[in-house]
């Protein structure tokens, strides 16, 4: 589904919360690359475990929070930048959310939270139409 989503929207500018190992954000700049969109690609995470240097696949790695305003700030000129550059669509994967019930708050209330707060966004359920996935309710477009 990530795949086509990267095919369809094309987007400028995609970032991902919660790097970890750098794995997703590999694989999400290699399939910009193959399907030929250019596109900055962001990364945050407060403790980013890199096995490779992110520079060498154009990947823009920014430590700290993603709730932090100073990160928020540092996210928003890399995007401002990337679209200067190249406008379009702008993605976000957040992958950094608890997802175990002792652990507080996960994406299923995160995704809660943003819907009631939100008009212009909306669950995407063309998403799931495979109806296996990791983020039910956790594929959002916006509509206006």
């Amino acid at each position: 589904m990530i795949v086509e989503l990267l095919h369809c929207v094309k987007p400028a500018v995609l970032i991902e919360t919660g790097t970890h190992r750098g794995g997703s954000t590999s694989f999400y700049a290699d399939m910009l690359r193959v399907l030929d969109v250019s596109a900055t690609v962001i990364t945050i995470d407060i403790n980013p475990k890199w096995s490779f240097d992110p520079a060498d696949k154009g990947i823009i790695s920014i430590v700290g929070y993603s709730t932090d305003e100073s990160v928020q700030a540092q996210v928003k000129h890399a995007v401002d930048k990337a679209l200067a550059k190249r406008p379009g669509p702008v993605m976000a994967m957040l992958d950094s959310h608890p997802s175990a019930p002792d652990f507080g708050p996960g994406p299923w209330e995160a995704v809660d939270k943003f819907l009631a707060s939100r008009t212009d966004f909306v669950p995407d359920r063309e998403c799931e139409r495979f109806l296996l996935t990791f983020f039910p309710r956790g594929w959002m477009k916006r509509v206006r």
